[in-house]
């Protein structure tokens, strides 16, 4: 009986450990969501001159340009509201942050690059800025990427050590996409023409090999995050 209380005991502080580690994971780091908050505020600002061109600067009411524009905003309002701890998201503040990035992403394709560069044309006084936008918000998103990984690697060292492994198996990858992008595919005839079978061999050897370290990369850069939350501990446990 009496061993059975201590185990009991001893379950109920292990719980209690378990839960008290996650609420101090749950909390991001105050230089975390002023940068997060400073982010929102700026992204929000700056969609509004975009959303009054939608109601006055065209032929008509744009309203791919209003329904991006307002999204953005509304994300960005949100995502104040979760660095504020004014909505609690526990652990997934990381998540919150990618949520704003992706809906910045979506609306810089789809409204900015492809409909508003479309109205506006040739127009020389309203196309630079569709530039100048892309650009502030490619920043933006990486901006954003970055704060969202570092909240979530803080959390477990182990994550850098996997993040490490992904960038060594990753970096020959872009390297070679960059040798191709730069100097197009390779052939594989000869200088006759014809089919080589060495070149041939090469190409599949190099295939294969880039494929490999592609899988490599990306399972590492997805354990480095995935060993951050407690779910993923549990269930190694």
């Amino acid at each position: 009986m009496r061993t059975d209380i201590i185990k009991l005991h001893l379950n109920i502080e292990k719980i209690t450990m378990t839960k008290n580690d996650q609420m101090s994971n749950s909390n991001a780091p105050t230089p975390i969501r002023m940068l997060t908050l400073f982010v929102s505020i700026l992204v929000a600002i700056t969609a509004v001159p975009w959303l009054w061109m939608s109601m006055t600067q065209f032929r008509a009411f744009a309203w791919g340009v209003f329904g991006f524009e307002f999204c953005v905003i509304l994300g960005a309002i949100m995502t104040m509201l979760v660095a504020l701890k004014k909505i609690r998201v526990g652990n997934l503040f990381s998540l919150a942050i990618a949520c704003l990035a992706g809906t910045i992403l979506v609306s810089m394709v789809f409204g900015t690059h492809v409909e508003a560069r479309t109205l506006i044309g040739d127009d020389p006084k309203l196309q630079p800025w569709v530039n100048r936008t892309l650009m502030f918000r490619i920043g933006v998103v990486g901006l954003l990427s970055l704060l969202a990984t570092f909240d979530v690697y803080r959390r477990n060292r182990n994550s850098w050590g996997l993040m490490f492994r992904s960038v060594f198996f990753l970096a020959p990858v872009l390297v070679a996409l960059g040798w191709v992008a730069k100097m197009g595919m390779p052939t594989i005839n000869d200088a006759s023409g014809e089919l080589s079978p060495t070149r041939m061999i090469i190409a599949l050897v190099s295939g294969l090999a880039i494929g490999i370290f592609f899988s490599l990369g990306g399972h590492y850069l997805i354990r480095s995050f995935e060993v951050s939350f407690p779910e993923a501990e549990k269930s190694e446990d």
